[in-house]
């Protein structure tokens, strides 16, 4: 069974930035996350873009991207998109 424990800080958006995203496709929300340094965020819209197209090469590389840039990249093992199945996730916190 897979296991991980940290914590999360909220931070808050500001308003430029909210209204980037919520004009911007999955791809550029993506880029615009990580810009920000809103790594949660990011982690849920990729793995959103490879639950929804898991043969787009793009979502792949992607995902090996960010599991190589953070320091999750240990608990970022592919079939966590499997596991998460059953786990609504939201494109956006607002």
């Amino acid at each position: 069974m897979l296991g991980l424990e940290g914590w999360v800080s909220r931070v808050g958006m500001s308003p430029e930035l909210s209204a980037q995203i919520e004009m911007a496709t999955a791809e550029e929300r993506v880029d615009l996350y990580r810009a920000a340094g809103l790594w949660h965020e990011q982690v849920t819209e990729v793995l959103n873009l490879r639950r929804s197209d898991s043969t787009n090469i793009n979502y792949q590389l992607e995902w090996a991207t960010l599991a190589q840039t953070t320091e999750l990249a240990p608990h970022l093992a592919n079939n966590i998109v499997e596991s998460m199945a059953a786990i609504e996730t939201t494109a956006h916190i607002n």
